[in-house]
């Protein structure tokens, strides 16, 4: 049976991405196709043939967010340089929230909330509905008793993430909503940074805005932030509250007043544009160099002449090894000095682990 357009056009997609190197880019890091169930089964066919075995794991690789009622489906292709800069606001804004959570005796109840990468770990905790944002962070209430209202899962988020292209950007508020209907109502924030216009986006559900209708309340989102410079003369940072990475019903905390918990939820959380341009920055340059390390040398460029026995070793080539070794030492310090830059003022170093717990 033949392909539909539609479905050619992801079968292409996901060829082209089964190629090193090609496919992710900042340009191409998000892109948009309209598909049907029907469409997307004859794609997921299509990859179980025999001999497709390549295509379909590289379809695995993709985090593909899909919108059946839309015939709606994007997928994420973030750029080595956005995956860094990804880790880098992630390990930025834990490093803000830790310093939060040392300022006053009240604000252990920050050490319930937690952070998952979504292009580090394919799982359903990084999750939300039919999407896998980019960044998610939640409040994992573990031995705290649950809320007056409905439970929680254990992966709904308050706060989301996302890193943008322009394009991505331009779908945000349509995302942003869908977020806000997905996770239980838990879900309280969105952030936008777009790394091509160097301007942020925030939207946010707002309670005490009217949102009932006939005595129903009906979540909606609000666009707080449009568009905030970031990255050039007219900066501003990124300012976020407490409130934004706590859930919209919080579960019963024994021994913390009211008064404590609402003055909790008023602590800033800034990250300041100067940093977010910095880290950017260094992505480029981390990026640029794995680029140059992994670059292909030509046959024509390199000659190794392989020999059978020992004799035809040159005892006065026997240094080459040890200059070699030099030199992925200095690899590996030029490597650990732009993680140093990129994870600048942070108390937490990277342990290889998806989520932080502190």
């Amino acid at each position: 049976m033949a392909l539909q357009p539609n479905a050619r056009a992801i079968i292409d997609m996901v060829d082209e991405v089964s190629d090193i190197g090609i496919g992710r880019t900042d340009l191409k890091s998000w892109r948009s196709f309209s598909c049907t169930t029907a469409e997307y089964a004859q794609v997921y066919h299509y990859l179980r043939q025999p001999g497709k075995e390549d295509l379909y794991d590289c379809f695995n690789t993709i985090r593909v967010d899909r919108m059946p009622r839309l015939s709606h489906l994007f997928v994420r292709l973030p750029s080595q340089t956005q995956s860094i800069f990804t880790r880098s606001v992630q390990t930025a804004l834990i490093s803000l929230i830790h310093s939060v959570s040392r300022m006053g005796a009240e604000d252990w109840l920050l050490s319930f909330i937690r952070s998952f990468n979504g292009d580090r770990d394919v799982t359903s905790e990084t999750a939300l509905g039919e999407h896998r944002p980019d960044l998610k962070f939640l409040f994992q209430a573990v031995g705290l008793r649950g809320g007056r209202k409905r439970a929680r899962t254990a992966t709904d988020p308050s706060l989301v993430v996302e890193i943008c292209n322009n394009y991505k950007h331009g779908d945000m508020a349509s995302l942003a909503e869908m977020y806000m209907r997905h996770g239980d109502g838990a879900v309280r924030t969105v952030v936008a940074i777009d790394t091509t216009s160097g301007t942020y986006s925030v939207w946010r559900y707002l309670r005490y805005l009217p949102t009932k209708l006939e005595g129903k309340e009906y979540r909606k989102c609000f666009q707080t932030e449009k568009e905030v410079v970031w990255r050039g003369d007219d900066a501003q940072d990124l300012v976020l509250k407490i409130r934004d990475l706590l859930p919209t019903r919080m579960p019963i905390v024994e021994g913390m007043r009211d008064e404590a918990l609402e003055a909790l939820m008023k602590k800033p959380v800034v990250l300041k544009a100067s940093r977010l341009a910095d880290m950017w920055d260094a992505a480029k340059r981390a990026a640029d160099y794995f680029a140059w390390v992994n670059t292909d040398v030509s046959d024509d460029e390199t000659e190794m002449n392989l020999s059978g026995t020992e004799a035809d070793v040159d005892t006065d080539d026997m240094g080459t090894l040890a200059d070699l070794e030099d030199e992925e030492d200095d690899d590996e310090r030029v490597w650990e000095d732009t993680d140093e830059e990129v994870e600048e003022d942070s108390d937490d170093s990277d342990d290889g682990e998806d989520d932080w717990v502190f």
